[in-house]
């Protein structure tokens, strides 16, 4: 069996029924743009490790499409592990002898690093996001106090807010998939969590619920909001 009809078999029939939807749209961008270009012709058992590692060289060194140059190493340690996932698959159902996908050498990765806002910077931006006309940059102020991420805030409710305690309550996020706009459950379990909101947010929620058109804590006429959109305008 070739490896680009095995991807075809995979994502379908062992992606498709155990991951998010997300997840499945990630492993199909990454076999169709990266792989199956490159590799999809090979059948299962000419995979070595050999030419695996050629790829991935060739793949930090040219794998973008759009500039000619190399891949990052963060994207690149997803194509491998996309690969691994697959050919192990491939193993188990005895597609392939042996699996010899966990001898590819991943790239080092450098994280970034992570700044913050100093105090001054934090007022610039809440005296900008009040002064818009639009009430949804109020949830760039919300982010400030609680940390919520934008899936996060865009798929909030206000019924995930506990006026009487004062406690916002995550228990979905939201994303821009190939079918639109797509709620699920956060990423991990750990990502469920019950945040104490500050009374200066407490108010600012209280007067935007007495104005709000909508289910949704952040909205614009009425609908739920893009998370690509407010990507920008945060």
């Amino acid at each position: 069996m070739k490896y680009a009809d095995w991807l075809d078999e995979w994502l379908e029939n062992y992606v498709t029924p155990a991951r998010k939807i997300r997840t499945r749209e990630l492993y199909e961008s990454i076999v169709n743009r990266c792989i199956k270009p490159y590799l999809g012709g090979y059948l299962l058992e000419e995979l070595t490790p050999l030419v695996m590692q050629k790829f991935i060289t060739r793949t930090l060194l040219s794998g973008n499409k759009k500039t000619g140059g190399g891949l990052s190493s963060n994207s690149v340690n997803g194509i491998i592990s996309v690969m691994q996932n697959s050919l192990k698959a491939a193993n188990s159902v005895g597609l392939i002898k042996e699996y010899t996908a966990n001898k590819i050498c991943r790239p080092k990765t450098v994280e970034k690093k992570i700044g913050c806002f100093t105090y001054a910077e934090q007022k610039t931006i809440e005296k900008a996001a009040f002064s818009s006309r639009k009430q949804k940059m109020l949830g760039v102020v919300i982010c400030l106090y609680t940390g919520v991420r934008i899936g996060e805030l865009l798929a909030l409710k206000w019924q995930h807010i506990d006026f009487t305690i004062g406690q916002m309550n995550i228990a979905q996020s939201c994303y821009c998939g190939r079918q639109g706009r797509i709620e699920s459950t956060p990423k991990t379990e750990n990502s469920k969590r019950s945040i104490p909101l500050p009374r200066k947010i407490l108010k600012m929620l209280r007067e935007m619920r007495a104005k709000s058109d909508s289910e949704y804590v952040i909205s614009s006429l009425g609908k739920p909001v893009s998370t690509r959109l407010y990507q920008t305008c945060k």
